[in-house]
């Protein structure tokens, strides 16, 4: 199992070199939407660990949600079958779709911090370059 933030920047800097070097490049005009983008495959990267939330969710609802007088009467769904077929896709090969998240958990089984701090620092390097790529463009077009 690699650290969470390991996905997360795997994903986010798959989605940002997609966007930026691959010779079918989209521009969006709007650096939030450039962002934005960013950060959701990130998250598709990480959402296979969806299950490792299930006890916060649980805590979330009983002792907070819960209380609320609205919500009192109603009562909270059962999601085993949901978390079960997450864990089942977790576990399969077909959680590579998520930018290879199943191959970085085969790869680092002990949460290691130093993978993880590897991988942030290759993607700061990687984000740093084609922001610099984008400056330079933009300075010589003239924009």
């Amino acid at each position: 199992m690699s650290m969470a933030i390991g996905h997360f920047v795997v994903g986010a800097g798959s989605t940002m070199v997609m966007f930026h070097v691959l010779p079918l490049r989209v521009r969006l005009k709007m650096r939030i939407a450039q962002v934005f983008i960013v950060m959701l495959g990130g998250l598709w990267a990480m959402s296979p660990d969806i299950t490792r939330f299930n006890s916060l969710l649980h805590y979330i609802n009983n002792n907070y949600w819960m209380k609320i007088k609205l919500f009192r009467q109603i009562r909270a769904p059962d999601l085993t079958v949901f978390i079960n077929r997450i864990h089942a896709f977790h576990n399969s090969r077909w959680a590579n779709i998520c930018f290879l998240h199943q191959l970085m958990d085969a790869i680092d089984k002990g949460d290691s911090p130093l993978v993880s701090g590897v991988l942030v620092l290759t993607m700061i390097l990687v984000a740093s370059f084609i922001f610099i790529k984008d400056f330079l463009e933009r300075r010589t077009s003239g924009k």
